[in-house]
């Protein structure tokens, strides 16, 4: 996965990111298919703290505040897919590079990330 723009984050004291959706009393973990089913949905949101500091000049992983790298690694899991590339800007230039991950890690998390997909792809249709 690439994150594109993560700077414009930087001024939030918390952030919300939805992680499912409630369906009729219900806790559904995919995003529904069907128009007419998503806007019987209400968000179910999880709240992170923010950093409140400027990533914009940062060209490292290691350099991002603590909470920016929380918010990666969480989104890394929620999605089941690495952030390999990190954008706090605009230009190509500012992009950094997730040193935690190597190749073939990259690979097993993309397979196990499909799995996951068509698993919840299946879910839904039953």
């Amino acid at each position: 996965m690439v994150i594109t723009r993560f700077d414009i984050l930087d001024v939030f004291p918390t952030l919300k990111v939805c992680t499912a959706y409630k369906l009729d009393g219900k806790v559904i973990n995919y995003f529904p298919a069907n128009i007419d089913v998503l806007a019987k949905c209400e968000p179910v949101y999880e709240e992170l703290p923010g950093w409140m500091s400027s990533t914009e000049n940062i060209r490292k992983y290691k350099d991002l505040p603590a909470a920016a790298k929380n918010y990666v690694k969480r989104m890394e899991e929620l999605s089941g897919c690495p952030a390999n590339l990190i954008g706090v800007g605009p230009a190509v230039n500012r992009l950094s590079k997730n040193p935690r991950l190597s190749e073939p890690d990259l690979l097993s998390q993309l397979e196990a990330r499909k799995v996951q997909t068509e698993t919840r792809i299946m879910q839904g249709l039953s």
